[in-house]
């Protein structure tokens, strides 16, 4: 995983969701095994990411673009 810098966790699915600084890259990893199980590709530059208990979203901030 290449510098993960903010974190959020998913108490549905038990899945933290990593933003990589300086990627476009969301890592998933699954608690229970300590894995990486998935990466999502969204803008440049993930500067903040969160979860959103009452629908299940992830919402992603994004540094390098608008």
């Amino acid at each position: 995983m290449p510098n993960p810098v903010f974190l959020t966790y998913d108490s549905a699915n038990g899945n933290v969701y990593a933003a990589n600084h300086d990627t476009q890259l969301i890592s998933v990893i699954d608690t229970s095994t300590n894995s990486v199980i998935n990466t999502i590709t969204v803008g440049s530059d993930p500067s903040g990411v969160g979860y959103d208990p009452d629908n299940g979203d992830i919402y992603v901030g994004v540094h390098g673009e608008n």
